[in-house]
């Protein structure tokens, strides 16, 4: 069983820098570059992982996380982003924040938030990080 990924990321280049990395580390990964993808997705599909930029130009940041939450209540959600000030709304403490924009570094908080997640389901396999 391959873990299934979520990422929304408004920037199309940083996008396809981690489809790149994510898809070579062995994950199911979709993508969405914006607030109406992302809710098409989470409509469509159940994921493991979903990991939001919260810089996007159509939705406010706490709204994209809010439906993210409501619409696949299971899934461990990653917040990757630089900025700090999301700790100041109740609604983010429901998520991991990656204060980095380091693909290693979302490798990392991805493979932790799995390794929890799956520890005790046999059918796991966590992909090493390269």
């Amino acid at each position: 069983m391959k873990p299934t990924l979520l990422l929304l990321d408004s920037d199309a280049k940083l996008l396809e820098l981690y489809r790149l990395e994510l898809e070579a580390e062995g994950y199911d990964l979709h993508l969405a570059l914006n607030a109406g993808e992302l809710d098409r997705k989470l409509q469509n599909n159940r994921y493991d992982v979903i990991i939001l930029d919260l810089r996007m130009p159509q939705e406010t940041e706490i709204d994209a996380l809010r439906n993210t939450i409501l619409r696949n209540p299971g899934a461990t959600v990653l917040l990757n982003t630089t900025y700090h000030f999301y700790r100041r709304n109740l609604l983010a403490w429901k998520a991991h924040l990656v204060r980095s924009r380091s693909v290693r570094d979302l490798k990392l908080a991805i493979k932790k938030v799995l390794a929890v997640r799956f520890h005790q389901d046999p059918a796991f396999e966590l992909p090493a990080i390269a």
